[in-house]
Order: structure tokens, then sequence, then C-alpha cells
């Protein structure tokens, strides 16, 4: 029989290995391919006046934001410091500003926000509150569980130096993700914690 320790070195090699092809197959992707999705962009909010006369806000990636939908005609844009991001676990996310936290799905709002929330980026935690709640670009109440969240993000308010942090997370996130359960020992997500508070306001 093969001894412990020898087994223990191949797998160990073998997951390295997976580690290394991974790796290697995310270099080999043109560098858009890459640095888009990871690289977290200011989102803008504009107000337009829709053909039918209807007023309406849309918040969207700075990158992508070419002028409001359906033809309509823009009134305003800008980039509001206080507008947050909420990634979820499943890979979607949300865009809206914070109106507080409920400690139950069906308790009352709380809108002395923690300081933890107050952050450029946070990952909230279950404690004294178990639900996010935000307001849409169409005026909807969102309740979002904590247990649902990645992270929460001021998109207008990150340092160049945060943008590129969140940016080596969010690849170390889908490394790890790809990675057998054997070999997640060798691949350890970085903690990039929670920034630093910082004033607030619209800009």
């Amino acid at each position: 029989m093969m001894p412990a320790f020898v087994k223990a070195v191949l797998r160990k090699f073998s997951a390295g290995l997976v580690l290394l092809v991974l790796i290697a197959a995310l270099l080999a992707w043109p560098a858009r391919h890459v640095l888009e999705p990871l690289w977290l962009s200011p989102v803008e909010e504009l107000l337009y006046m829709a053909p039918g006369g209807e007023a309406g806000r849309v918040f969207v990636s700075a990158r992508r934001a070419n002028g409001p939908p359906q033809g309509g005609r823009l009134l305003a844009r800008g980039r509001p410091l206080s507008l947050v991001r909420v990634e979820l676990v499943d890979g979607n996310w949300r865009h809206g500003y914070l109106l507080g936290v409920r400690s139950a799905p069906d308790h009352a709002l709380h809108d002395d926000i923690p300081d933890g929330l107050l952050a450029t980026m946070a990952e909230p935690h279950m404690s004294d509150y178990d639900t996010l709640v935000l307001v849409s670009a169409e005026e909807e109440q969102l309740d979002i569980p904590v247990e649902a969240v990645r992270r929460l993000i001021y998109p207008n308010r990150l340092a160049v130096s945060e943008r590129a942090g969140l940016a080596w997370q969010r690849f170390a996130e889908r490394i790890a993700e790809r990675l057998p359960d054997g070999a997640h020992g060798l691949f350890i997500v970085p903690d990039m914690g929670s920034a630093k508070p910082s004033p607030s306001g619209d800009g």
C-alpha cells in the first residue's frame, strides 16, 4: 500500500496543478473579458422624461451610461455618494439607497444605520439585524436578507486602490469557486475588511 504521506503529497500536487491550470486559463482570456466584470465602475443616476411625459430614474454603470432608456429626454445625471450596490451570493446585485435595517423580516424599520454599513465596503453579518432595506430607482422598497448578501459597496466613494483591492478579491473568489473540494485549503480568498467610513453626500 502507498504510505499515507505519499498520498497526501499527491493530493496536494494534484490540487496545485488544478489551481495552476485555472489561473493559466484566466490569464489566457483577453484582458477586457477579465477586467470588465471584476473592476467596479462608478454608478450613475439618470433622471429623464419618458416620451409619454412621465418622469423616470435609472441606475447604470458609468461604463455603459449612454443615455436614458426608451428614447427619453435626459433631465439630470450624477454619481451620488450615498448610492449603494448590494452584491448577492448568487451573483446578482441591487442598486439603491440604504433606508435602514430590520432586526427581523416582520419588524419595524430602523433608520439608524449601523456604523459598519457606512463604510465604503462592508460584509454584513447577522447580529442586531437580519435585513437590509433599500429604495430602488423605481421608489420601491427592497428587503434583502443579510444571509443573501456577499458585500455592500458605495461605488461612487471608492478610491482607485479600493477598486483594485475589490477586483483582486473578486478574482480570488472566482478561482476559489472553481476549485475542487480538496484544493480549497491551497487558495485563500483575501479578506479586504471594511474600509473606513467617509463623509457621504451626493456627487
